[in-house]
């Protein structure tokens, strides 16, 4: 016996309900990492714990290697189960006939482009043709090599204004961006399911046909 219209749009609601508090967790967990990152680089920077931590690491600089690890992997691992949730919103929307499937196919793309500029390119490219000693591609969370190389630039030595300004935006402009991207990821995925759910009238609709 097929369920009732009224039966299937209450499940289609739950199941994405489910979904919207799920991405709503997995974007404010990516926005902590991505700003956690920029706050250890700004304390390595600014403070005496990196001096000659290769050679003799304190308490605090183990700490800071710590949190750049678990930073990376929990970044990694949140930009991938959130491109699956928002593939999976993008399915039930479809199989649905829901209205919003514009909004979050904006939100999917731009999460395949942060997932693609958080990759740590430079890790995995340290050994290939694409890296040599004046170029390496780099993904915006940084390693624990790279900060101890890069966090004090310009204080310690002077250096040219090219490569203070590379710097700079290798280390606050670029994670700046994929706070950004999350940020609009977070915006069009919320503006799709509120039309789909009936929060919300989608253009050229009234808000009544949303979710029936």
């Amino acid at each position: 016996m097929a369920a009732a219209p009224i039966e299937t749009a209450a499940d289609y609601a739950d199941a994405l309900l489910i979904a919207r508090k799920a991405k709503g967790y997995l974007c404010l967990l990516l926005l902590a990492v991505v700003l956690a990152q920029m706050t250890i680089f700004l304390v390595g920077r600014y403070s005496q714990l990196l001096v000659g931590a290769a050679d003799t690491p304190t308490r605090g600089v183990l700490l800071l290697h710590y949190l750049v690890g678990v930073c990376g992997f929990v970044a990694l691992v949140g930009v991938a189960v959130l491109l699956a949730v928002l593939l999976l919103i993008l399915a039930i929307m479809l199989i649905g006939r829901l209205v919003g499937v514009s909004q979050l196919t904006g939100a999917f793309i731009w999460c395949l482009v942060l997932a693609a500029l958080l990759f740590p390119w430079q890790a995995f490219l340290a050994d290939g043709g694409l890296a040599t000693a004046e170029f390496r591609i780099p993904g915006i969370l940084y390693t624990w090599g790279e900060l101890l190389r890069d966090a004090r630039f310009g204080l310690d030595q002077p250096s040219q204004w090219t490569v203070l300004l590379l710097k700079w935006a290798r280390y606050i402009g670029f994670p700046l961006v994929a706070v950004i991207l999350t940020l609009l990821v977070h915006i069009k995925s919320r503006r799709g399911l509120r039309q789909a759910l009936g929060e919300a009238a989608a253009s050229g609709l009234p808000q009544s046909q949303a979710l029936q």
